[in-house]
């Protein structure tokens, strides 16, 4: 792995935390469903044994009128995949960049021996 490509994978794994850390401030309301809602409607083992053997009621989670949103993982996933798409697309740009630069560098070399070459043999004229 060369210091080009590790610098880029640490500029991608600091956009992906960006990234999660934003959706984890999305507000409660606009999630589908909160943690917080699930725990207070579904009784855990601790409240039924408060209250006796008697076993906890189910209850139905209300509908929302919100749109549904994807769980935080899979926006996560999907993150993940569209930055190492792109970080492939970068990539290749750069190994092409790169073998382009190599070719005029040997063009360069080649053109300087020549000019070295003729140099010499303009010396050698005088």
């Amino acid at each position: 792995m060369n210091l080009s490509s590790l610098a880029t994978d640490e500029h991608l794994q600091r956009i992906i935390n960006d990234m999660e850390h934003t959706l984890r401030r999305i507000p409660t309301e606009l999630r589908s469903i909160s943690q917080s809602d699930l725990d207070s409607l579904v009784p855990t083992r601790d409240k039924a044994t408060n209250e006796g053997n008697e076993k906890p009621s189910r209850t139905t989670i209300p509908a929302r009128h919100s749109p549904h949103t994807k769980p935080l993982e899979q926006h996560t996933l999907s993150l993940r995949k569209t930055n190492s798409k792109i970080a492939l697309t970068l990539q290749k740009h750069l190994e092409e960049t790169c073998s382009k630069m190599e070719e005029t560098s040997r063009q360069m070399e080649e053109t300087c021996n020549q000019l070295r070459n003729d140099k010499e043999k303009l010396h050698e004229f005088v």
